[in-house]
């Protein structure tokens, strides 16, 4: 059977106006839409270059990802199944770094692209490696060369040394993979990979002007022995891959580098497109995934709040903007970088330019580095609680929450009351506003604010008996004059209570053994009828307690015996009472049945006396 073609993510073609790209823009999209919650999964990409040796090593790798496919010029893009639905899908790419453009042949390939590399004036060679630097190299987390593929070390280190010569830096924030070199050896010694490294690095050490490539190289020596299987030979390879994933998923974590899979297929389009256009400009990571920066209206914006709020604090006025400029930094489904990039390339200027007319230049830089500051903590308390920098944004309003509406549609806070109101002579804790501090619109108000003097104002409610229910009566006489308009509770700050003047209204539960009911009305009742219900459940509650008691039934049973004139005047008071108590509660009116029925026949009333 003939093996079918694989479509490629993206190959290289020449024509005769030029060379262009042939991109599959949903290669990577469709292998990202079999995973579940994308912005919970942030793959990592290993790009192994090479030829028949690199083919071997991906069929034991990735067993899982059988390829019959033919060998195509250009890149291909797979994922490994196995991570899928992990936190961490690997996706791979594999293709010849040493490969030229060919002639177009695209005929059965859907949904492609071809995009004009409009600085394909040089040799195709160049091509390949200025696209593999400019894009490949940072999209990868690890690059996996095979020096027998390339024409050995030396193969490789004129290969690196091409890359290096490229050109500037190719992403902002820099982007840099580790560098794996698999060379095969017949015999595999542990002083090798040490040996090879310390050579491999001063052999590629870049000049003192040039951009690093790298973020670290290490050289890895398999074994070439036919005795070894395929899966033994490539284990080594697998750990060490394993190992330098965790690497760097922990160091782009940390520099805020690490995309979901909900951001990184739109983010690696947008990457080559910007290379083949322009290759020797960076790539600005954050310009590409933010909207467009407003710096001018930032400036007004800021500077209109410096000079309307002069009365305000330095501090105040810090945490105003620094809150505000996280709910633009941070928004929420976006990918999070790390807040010094976002900070001194979005927002450090505008806060410059708006605060130098206010405060001067010198203080105005010192401002600007507080601001990054309060950013900063700000971002790692968000972390570390797990917010969003909306939940962050409002709790630290909550100190300035507007509580004072005016006519324009404003509404201030007690702060902004006594710094822009002006006090009448005679008036205390009262300010008079004449105009809005943020519109400047006529609003003649006047604002009467807490006295400073006043204290917590605090209610304790006694409990016990009777008392329990003189509480609930003052309670209910002070919410009868202040009306129901005025809950009491909004008068009160906090409450403390024993007994009846702690826990809500429950049911009175079922006495066992004769014991007392224990019922606790509330100390600050909602609304009136809490209050009313709490006063009538509360006097049910202590006669349930005295009938439910031993006592009471001894004192009724003997009641009953001495003074009923017959059986039907008994059963009469004994069918009351078992009313009343289900009136209450079943339970108790079970309860106090079956107790009534338990006492001995034979025992003897109480003397006349007392039972008048």
């Amino acid at each position: 059977m003939r093996p079918k073609r694989q479509q490629s993510w993206f190959q290289f073609v020449t024509e005769e106006v030029g060379a262009s790209l042939i991109y599959d823009p949903n290669c990577l999209p469709q292998l990202i839409h079999l995973t579940d919650a994308p912005h919970r999964r942030h793959p990592a990409l290993v790009s192994f270059l090479g030829r028949g040796k690199k083919d071997r090593a991906l069929r034991s790798l990735f067993a899982d990802n059988p390829s019959n496919s033919i060998s195509t010029f250009g890149f291909r893009l797979r994922v490994d199944h196995r991570t899928l639905y992990s936190g961490r899908p690997i996706l791979f790419t594999d293709g010849d770094p040493n490969q030229s453009p060919q002639p177009p042949d695209i005929g059965g390939l859907a949904g492609v692209e071809k995009i004009p590399i409009a600085w394909a004036s040089s040799s195709g060679a160049q091509i390949v490696d200025t696209i593999v630097t400019r894009f490949l190299l940072p999209a990868s987390h690890v690059v996996c060369i095979f020096a027998e593929d390339i024409g050995g070390l030396v193969g490789v280190q004129a290969l690196l040394r091409r890359w290096i010569a490229i050109g500037p830096q190719a992403t902002q924030p820099a982007l840099r993979p580790r560098l794996l070199v698999v060379v095969e050896t017949k015999e595999v010694t542990s002083g090798d990979e040490s040996l090879g490294d310390a050579h491999l690095a001063g052999v590629l050490a870049p000049p003192s002007d040039a951009p690093e490539v790298f973020a670290g190289i290490h050289m890895l020596h398999v074994s070439s022995a036919s005795v070894l299987s395929d899966e033994a030979r490539y284990r080594p390879l697998k750990e060490e891959l394993l190992k330098a994933l965790d690497v760097m998923e922990r160091d782009r974590s940390e520099c805020g580098l690490h995309f979901s899979a909900a951001h990184l297929p739109g983010l690696l389009e947008k990457a080559i497109r910007h290379t083949a256009q322009a290759h020797d400009r960076t790539f600005n990571l954050i310009e590409k995934a933010r909207p467009p920066p407003r710096p001018l209206e930032w400036t007004f914006h800021i500077g209109h709040f410096l000079r309307q709020g002069n009365k305000v604090a330095v501090e105040a006025q810090d945490i105003i903007i620094s809150s505000s400029l996280m709910l633009d930094a941070f928004p929420p489904n976006m990918h999070e970088f790390h807040p010094i990039d976002l900070f001194r390339q979005r927002y450090w200027q505008p806060c410059l330019d708006a605060l130098k007319p206010v405060v001067g230049g010198a203080a105005a830089v010192h401002r600007v580095q507080s601001l990054e500051s309060r950013v900063i903590n700000s971002h790692i308390d968000m972390i570390n609680r797990g917010a969003s920098a909306l939940d962050l944004h409002q709790g630290q309003q909550e100190q300035h929450r507007p509580q004072h509406s005016l006519a324009c549609g404003h509404a201030l806070c007690d702060a902004c009351v006594e710094r822009y109101g002006q006090p009448p002579s005679r008036a205390e804790s009262t300010y008079i506003l004449e105009a809005c501090p943020l519109c400047r619109q006529p609003c003649l108000t006047s604002i009467v604010l807490l006295p400073r003097t006043a204290a917590v104002r605090a209610l304790t409610v006694d409990g016990g008996g009777i008392r329990g229910i003189v509480s609930l009566q003052i309670l209910l006489t002070l919410q009868n004059l202040l009306g129901p308009h005025c809950p009491l509770p909004d008068l009160i700050d906090v409450a403390f209570g024993t007994s009846a003047g702690m826990s809500p209204p429950q049911p009175p539960p079922s006495p066992r053994g004769g014991g007392a009911v224990s019922f606790r009305p509330p100390a600050v009742p909602i609304s009136r009828a809490w209050l009313t219900q709490c006063d009538c459940l509360y006097r049910r509650a202590q006669v349930a307690t005295l009938l439910a008691s031993s006592t009471a039934v001894d004192f009724f049973h003997g009641h009953v015996r001495s003074y009923a004139v017959s059986l039907t005047v008994g059963c009469t008071i004994q069918t009351r009472l078992n009313r009343f108590c289900e009136h209450t509660t079943v339970a108790q009116g079970d309860s106090l049945g079956r107790m009534y029925q338990r006492v001995p026949k034979s025992r003897s009333p109480p003397p006349p006396s007392m039972a008048q």
